[in-house]
Parts: structure tokens; C-alpha cells; sequence
């Protein structure tokens, strides 16, 4: 009778345990969902706050639990985002440590991935392009040949080969990750037009213009059918597309483009590349607008000093 009564004690406290990791996941899932949702919105104070609360929740089930490991990653993006390097670094580095233990969902590749980007911007490339390289074999051994996680490491790898001025690597990466986005996807989706777009960056590196007007402008066409007309993914191709124009001296046409995303990006609150303002300030300089160009260039100057002062700044 006490044996049962033991064993009945016993399962008793076992459901309960259920339940409050139920509780606990579900809390989890909350915060994590709604720190995601403000990271796409460029709202980085928020996304930090709710993902270190599922970060809390999180380590509640067990600090080597592969969901601390997965919010560690999350929450990187946001100090990646926000110039953090090191503090990203870190937080990845854990996560690492963690999934080489308890991966169950094969979800190391991806933060491999994300640690790749921040050694990008670390300027470690051999780290980053061994890094990516690990990611990219672990994902081809965890998912199918067609997935979309093996694209973004493509496209992240081919980013880091053009940086290298490895471009033929650089296109072949950016190719198959347009590829397997077209299968994926289908055509007409921003996955596609991302990738449309890095292939046109790449051709305007290699001054291959009619390539990159093609591309760039298949690119904004599909974001043009899918977005609001001043969403801020629209910006990086309009920019993309006044340099091209300026470099084929269709100046009119440079002007346009640049205008839109300069007035997009600043509705937004941030220039996201201010050196680009040097080939929008030559575009007015051609047409005779030089009064325009020149404060072009100085608000050029002041965001290249903010940025500069901001990452400095950042704890």
C-alpha cells in the first residue's frame, strides 16, 4: 500500500512539473514571438527587453536547455544590430557551447551562421568565412537540398567572397542561393528579390551595369508589388540603382532613385549607408544642382560622425 502510495505521490509531482514547463514554454514562446516582431520593426529597445525576458524564461527550464541557446542567438542580432559586436559574440559563443550538447532541433548551423555575420562586421574574415563554411555543411546534412536556410548561408557567404573580391565565388554563391530561393519561395517573394539584389550589387562591384540594372530592377519590381511604397527594404535597391544610373551617366534617372531612398530612410530615422550620399551628391553635382550637392555632403559628414560616435558610445 505505501509502495503504491509512493508511486502515486510521484506522478503527481511529475504532472505538476509538466505544467509549469508548459506555463514556462508558453511564456517563453510570448516574449520571444513579440522580441521578434519588434526586431523586424526596428524597434531594438523593445526586441531586447521581451527576448531577455524569454531568455529568463527560458533558463528557468534548465540553463542548457536548447531554447536558452536559441533566444541567446536572437538576442545577438539585436547587439549586432545595435553595434554590440563583442556583447553578440559572446552571447553566440554560448549558444554554440550549449547546442554542441543538446541540439534537438539541428538548429547549430544557424547560429554559426549569425556568428559568421558578426565576424563580418568584426572585419575577421577568415573566421567568418570558416564559420560560414561549417554552418553551410551542417545544413546540408540537417535539411533538404532545397531549403531556405542553406540559401541565406549562401547568400551571407557570397556577401563575405565579395568583400574578398572573390567574385566568381562570390556569383556562384549568390546563383544557387537564387535557386534554391525560386524553388523555395517561388519567384515573385522578397526572398528572391534579395537575392536579385545581391547578384546586381556584385555586378555593379564588377562594373557589369547592364547585368546589375537587370537585376536590381527585377529586384524593385517584386518588392514594389509586395511592399508599401516607402517600406525601408526599398531603400537599399533604390540606392543600388542610383549608382548604377550615375555610373552610365543616366543622371535623371540617379536622382529619382536616390531621392526615394533617401526619403524613405529618413522617414525611418537612419541613412543606413551615408557614403553612398558621395555618388547622390555627384548625380546633383552633374545636373548643376551643386547648392543641393554641397549639403548633401556635409549631412553626409555629421551622419559618418553620429555613427561613428554612437558605436563608440554603445557600453
Amino acid at each position: 500500500m505505501g509502495l503504491i502510495l509512493i508511486f502515486v505521490i510521484a506522478g503527481i509531482q511529475t504532472v505538476g512539473q509538466d505544467v509549469v514547463s508548459a506555463e514556462l514554454a508558453s511564456r517563453y514562446e510570448g516574449y520571444r514571438r513579440s522580441g521578434l516582431t519588434a526586431f523586424l520593426q526596428r524597434n531594438y529597445e523593445q526586441a531586447e527587453n521581451d527576448l531577455n525576458k524569454a531568455l529568463i524564461e527560458a533558463r528557468r527550464l534548465g540553463p542548457a536547455d536548447a531554447k536558452v541557446a536559441t533566444v541567446l542567438s536572437d538576442l545577438s542580432q539585436v547587439y549586432r544590430q545595435t553595434g554590440r559586436l563583442s556583447e553578440a559574440e559572446k552571447l553566440l559563443q554560448q549558444s554554440v557551447t550549449i547546442l554542441r550538447i543538446n541540439d534537438p532541433d539541428h538548429y547549430l548551423y544557424a547560429v554559426l551562421n549569425n556568428l559568421g555575420q558578426v565576424y563580418v562586421s568584426q572585419d575577421r574574415r577568415k573566421d567568418a568565412e570558416r564559420t560560414f563554411k561549417v554552418a553551410l555543411s551542417l545544413a546540408k546534412n540537417t535539411r533538404r537540398p532545397m531549403d531556405g536556410a542553406i540559401a541565406d548561408i549562401l547568400s551571407n557567404l557570397g556577401l563575405l567572397q565579395e568583400e574578398q573580391k572573390k567574385y566568381r565565388q562570390a556569383e556562384e554563391s549568390f546563383q544557387r542561393s537564387l535557386e534554391i530561393r525560386r524553388a523555395t519561395f517561388g519567384s515573385d517573394t522578397l526572398q528572391v528579390a534579395e537575392a536579385l539584389n545581391d547578384l546586381g550589387t556584385l555586378y555593379q562591384f564588377q562594373s557589369q551595369y547592364s547585368k546589375a540594372e537587370a537585376m536590381l530592377e527585377r529586384s524593385l519590381r517584386i518588392l514594389e508589388g509586395l511592399l508599401p511604397s516607402d517600406h525601408p527594404d526599398l531603400a537599399a535597391v533604390l540606392e543600388n540603382l542610383g549608382v548604377v544610373k550615375n555610373k552610365v551617366h543616366q543622371f535623371d534617372a540617379s536622382e529619382a532613385f536616390f531621392r526615394r531612398s533617401v526619403a524613405i530612410q529618413t522617414k525611418h530615422g537612419s541613412i543606413d549607408r551615408p557614403g553612398l550620399l558621395r555618388v547622390y551628391a555627384d548625380t546633383l553635382r552633374n545636373l548643376n544642382k551643386r547648392e543641393e550637392a554641397a549639403a548633401l555632403l556635409v549631412l553626409m559628414k555629421r551622419l559618418l560622425d553620429q555613427q561613428r560616435f554612437t558605436v563608440k558610445a554603445k557600453p
